[in-house]
């Protein structure tokens, strides 16, 4: 329950600072996730944020221009995606969907981005790699990283940490509050296709999803879906767990999702 010295501390802060991010709550007035979500919303249904003018974060340069849009909404999730710096002016325009950051409450809003710059600056992460080598279809020693990650989008859906260690799955809870995040994601940054990474993920999307046709790889299909947002719609379709998956298994199918002889197969509509 939130008390009158929490929400003035909070008004406080958030008038002071300019920031209304969750982050930013948990950061300073020392509480949880949770916490900082309800006090988030307290503050705007009584109009604190109407005259503010918010921010973004502190991110990597390649990626501050892009981000932008995403971190100024007073929609915008609480894990701030990642948005490659040549992202919006890809072809494919796609967008890496990840299902759950594992840590403690304290977890920093700007997790994603900081995990995935670590990566492109040269730390080694499986789960990263295997992403590329999907994608690509080639093995990592002939990929370069950080020309990937520039042409690509990727978040998290829960927007909350699960648990401070992996394992643990989402709770039915944790992806219904993230679904508001979701297509405020997708309406900011417009994208074509959608690669989910997880069936658990792929369970627990938005039924809001229009069924899409069928994707045909070699002798195998797979569903697909769409999802209509402000301006647009995407093409969202699933891979497992990276950890879990063969990148040369996989990659035909995200060949095929990806590719235009799929959209010569009758999905022009969901161009943008």
């Amino acid at each position: 329950m939130i008390n009158d010295l929490m929400y003035e501390r909070a008004v406080a802060y958030v008038t002071q600072e300019n920031d209304t991010s969750c982050a930013g709550l948990q950061r300073n007035l020392h509480i949880g996730y949770e916490k900082a979500v309800e006090l988030r919303a307290q503050m705007e249904k009584n109009g604190v944020f109407l005259n503010l003018n918010t921010p973004s974060e502190n991110v990597d340069d390649s990626t501050q221009t892009a981000m932008d849009a995403v971190v100024k909404s007073i929609a915008a999730p609480f894990f701030i995606p990642w948005v490659g710096a040549d992202y919006e002016a890809s072809e494919e325009r796609l967008l890496i969907l990840g299902e759950s950051h594992y840590g403690d409450e304290s977890m920093p809003g700007n997790s994603t981005i900081t995990f995935t710059q670590e990566y492109v600056d040269g730390q080694n992460h499986r789960f990263w790699t295997s992403i590329m080598q999907g994608v690509r279809g080639q093995p990592y020693w002939e990929l370069d990283r950080k020309e990937f990650w520039k042409s690509v989008a990727f978040y998290n859906y829960v927007q909350q940490p699960v648990a401070e260690t992996a394992g643990v799955a989402p709770s039915a809870e944790m992806f219904a509050l993230s679904k508001e995040a979701f297509f405020s994601v997708l309406s900011q940054l417009a994208p074509k296709k959608i690669l989910v990474l997880s069936n658990r993920l792929w369970e627990n999307m938005p039924t809001d999803g229009l069924p899409g046709p069928l994707l045909s790889y070699g002798q195998d299909t797979r569903e697909t879906l769409i999802y209509q947002y402000d301006g647009g719609k995407a093409l969202a379709c699933w891979v497992p767990h990276p950890s879990r998956y063969s990148w040369p298994q996989w990659h035909p199918m995200i060949k095929a999702l990806l590719g235009k002889e799929f959209m010569r197969d009758g999905v022009t509509e969901v161009e943008n």
